[in-house]
């Protein structure tokens, strides 16, 4: 099958799969084995073999049993690198709340409660934004707890859990992108408390800065 098709496919999988309540009969009726084959190794390349595997198991499809173990795996996989994020984030939210420091969390921790479950939106890290000024003091609440710091770039610091759960720090979200950073310099304006020292932004930045940080990796990869 042509690999453009394929593609096509797979958006058309990812689309029916995060809207289960709509009609995806004409989806369905594409699936042959050699279709799902070429969609899961593709799906495996962009990290999204799991919400194949959901699609399948939702719509009945019947699956040879050596692909059918993989798509399980993939999905099983996913609930366990959730839960290992879930509980890392729930543990930088409280040590922040305890030492007063003001975050705002930011995009896959905050949009995958809009997925059908939250296991569904996999991610390589957490990210969370803090003010400059309290970069110092976060890094030592951290470390406190047993996270280990490591690199820094031009908006974040890299750390990571105990269990070795990755975490960008950012003292910024900008992506040195001038038509966007005009925006993302003044995002704490954007933010508003919501519970604790936890801030939250306001829908329409949230949505921007979700595009923006789309179109850097569109630009220099791994989009």
């Amino acid at each position: 099958m042509d690999e453009k098709e394929v593609q096509k496919i797979l958006i058309e999988i990812l689309y029916a799969t995060v809207n289960e309540g709509e009609d995806h009969s004409a989806v369905v009726q594409k699936i042959t084995p050699d279709v799902l084959t070429s969609v899961y190794r593709l799906s495996k390349k962009h990290d999204l073999a799991h919400i194949v595997s959901a699609f399948v198991y939702l719509n009945k499809i019947e699956t040879e049993e050596t692909l059918k173990a993989k798509l399980q795996r993939e999905e099983l996989i996913s609930v366990y690198r959730y839960e290992q994020m879930k509980y890392a984030f729930d543990e930088i939210c409280s040590t922040f709340d305890e030492a007063q420091i003001s975050y705002v969390p930011l995009k896959g921790s905050v949009i995958r409660a809009y997925y059908p479950y939250e296991s569904m939106r996999t991610s390589c890290d957490i990210d969370i934004l803090i003010h400059n000024e309290e970069l110092d003091s976060a890094i030592t609440f951290l470390e406190n707890k047993g996270y280990v710091c490591k690199d820094k770039n031009y908006h974040d610091v890299s750390m990571f859990s105990p269990n070795k759960v990755h975490l960008e720090l950012h003292f910024n979200i900008q992506e040195n992108i001038d038509s966007l950073d005009s925006v993302l310099k003044d995002a704490w304006e954007y933010a508003v408390l919501t519970n604790g020292s936890r801030y939250d932004f306001k829908k329409e930045l949230f949505v921007f800065h979700m595009y923006a940080h789309m179109v850097y990796h569109f630009l220099s990869g791994g989009c």
